[in-house]
């Protein structure tokens, strides 16, 4: 049994602000020679593109969305994020809401990047219910789950928070319609982990200009440390040069619509001012 959660520290957030995951002294929270085969990509301390910005921390911005390629480690920045913050406000209650039921259990909850990692719960661990996708802790908090493929769920909590998982693949904004009047308790605040796409949802955060949101733009080459170098020589080999390319590795959001005869920036600039 670990410790009460209310009392752990966070092994995600290096004390030292400037940290980037790189080596210097104390890099590591674990106790695995460096050089060692225990010592994974797992022990290290975050990127400073990883923590939340200080907008978001200790700012008035509600939201903080993590827009960036893939393989950037945008699942384990929010559940670390949403896991420190469960464990420091004691009898808090939380929502993790993901496109489907399997991407709340196998990616949010159970994957190696998810939640009980970042807890440091094991499956079989009586605080975590598997059935319902649901982690009691011993402070009091609790971090529940919803599909968003079911967003008349949404509508009955009093939450403190939220991590939405990859919002450019739910099915409509309906679930975030019915959820984010829910979230009305302590400072509000929702982490979003997204592959950028042209999607109602994602634009409605990635244009917001009234201070609410703080976005972190990243790209998959931001975590080549810790990934397959194969595995990323295929990727560019196969997409280079491509749209998929610049969305899925470098995290652009892309406005235009492929195959349109004229781009929406084309058509502003070319607009002309009529003289009665």
């Amino acid at each position: 049994m670990v410790e009460p959660a209310s009392s752990q520290p966070s092994r995600w957030y290096c004390d030292d602000p400037t940290c980037n995951g790189d080596p210097h002294e104390g890099w590591h929270w674990c106790h695995h020679p460096i050089d060692s085969e225990e010592h994974t990509w797992e022990c290290r301390h975050c990127r400073a593109n990883q923590r939340p910005p200080l907008e978001f921390t200790e700012g008035e911005a509600l939201y903080w969305m993590l827009m960036a390629g893939r393989g950037f480690g945008k699942t384990r920045s929010c559940a670390e994020w949403l896991a420190q913050e469960a464990r420091t406000h004691r009898n808090s209650h939380w929502a993790v809401v993901a496109p489907t039921g399997d991407d709340i259990k196998d990616t949010c909850f159970e994957g190696e990047s998810g939640l009980l990692n970042a807890l440091e719960l094991e499956r079989s661990d009586p605080r975590y219910n598997a059935t319902r996708a649901l982690i009691r802790l011993g402070n009091g908090s609790t971090i529940r789950s919803y599909s968003a493929e079911a967003p008349k769920k949404a509508r009955g909590p009093n939450l403190w928070g939220a991590w939405l998982e990859e919002i450019a693949q739910w099915k409509s904004r309906e679930m975030w319609d019915n959820l984010f009047p829910a979230i009305r308790r302590g400072k509000a605040k929702v982490a979003i982990s997204t592959t950028p796409a042209r999607v109602e949802l994602v634009k409605d955060f990635a244009k917001r200009e009234d201070g609410s949101c703080v976005i972190t733009y990243g790209t998959t080459y931001d975590n080549r440390a810790n990934l397959s170098p194969e595995a990323v020589a295929e990727l560019e080999i196969r997409w280079k040069g491509t749209r998929r390319e610049r969305q899925e590795l470098y995290g652009e959001l892309l406005e235009d619509v492929p195959g349109a005869l004229w781009r929406p920036e084309d058509i502003e600039s070319s607009r002309v001012e009529l003289i009665d």
